[in-house]
């Protein structure tokens, strides 16, 4: 049973013959961001990153978001990249 959820975006950008997939979703009032190597084994955390409930914002989310896809972050680096990003917008 796939989840659901209340607002949805995903976003695909190829990085070194690599297809990174974004996904940013809204549910129980927070946003939470996944991020994966399409093709790969997820189960390897070099190819697969989950960071549950970082912001209730969504502009904040949103610019995340946009801001990982433009630096065509892998998925390694997310919970770094959400921490930098929290600790910068306090």
């Amino acid at each position: 049973m796939q989840r659901q959820y209340l607002k949805s975006k995903t976003v695909k950008v190829e990085s070194e013959n690599i297809q990174l997939v974004y996904h940013l979703f809204f549910s129980n009032t927070y946003y939470s961001i996944e991020c994966f190597k399409e093709g790969y084994d997820r189960q390897e955390p070099d190819n697969y990153s989950l960071v549950e409930d970082f912001t209730d914002d969504e502009g904040e989310a949103e610019d995340f978001l946009y801001q990982l896809v433009k630096g065509k972050v892998f998925p390694i680096h997310i919970k770094d990249m959400v921490d930098d990003y929290l600790t910068m917008n306090v």
